[in-house]
């Protein structure tokens, strides 16, 4: 089987993603601790759902997508290269769709007020 969350990882992992968030691509319910958007912008990718059956052939999972940044350019600008990056391309083993075409949202955290723009994705995973 798959390792889901490497799969995920490998595939935003883009040149064009990495030039911008470095390494901070993470999958997760939450940012790591001692992240701050003054480290730079980056990525948490929140799995939301998907199917119930793991030994199928592709997997599907539905993701969340939040960019983070300093201000509201940077979380647009980190989402139309992740859009530029990852829209129907893949690496071989993972494909991502967004769920829409339409802008993100943008949002604040609500401990601590970091701006981030959430879009939602599919991820289309091999699983052999």
């Amino acid at each position: 089987m798959v390792d889901l969350i490497a799969a995920i990882i490998t595939a935003m992992s883009t040149p064009a993603v990495t030039a911008l968030v470095s390494n901070r691509v993470w999958v997760g319910p939450d940012l790591p601790q001692g992240y701050t958007p003054d480290t730079g912008p980056a990525i948490l990718c929140v799995i939301r759902g998907g199917g119930f059956d793991y030994t199928r052939t592709i997997l599907s999972p539905s993701l969340y997508v939040q960019l983070y940044g300093t201000d509201e350019g940077v979380c647009i600008d980190l989402w139309r290269t992740c859009c530029d990056a990852w829209m129907d391309r893949g690496n071989g083993v993972t494909r991502l769709r967004p769920d829409s075409s339409a802008m993100p949202r943008l949002l604040r955290t609500q401990t601590t007020l970091w701006l981030f723009a959430l879009s939602g994705w599919t991820a289309h995973i091999k699983n052999y």
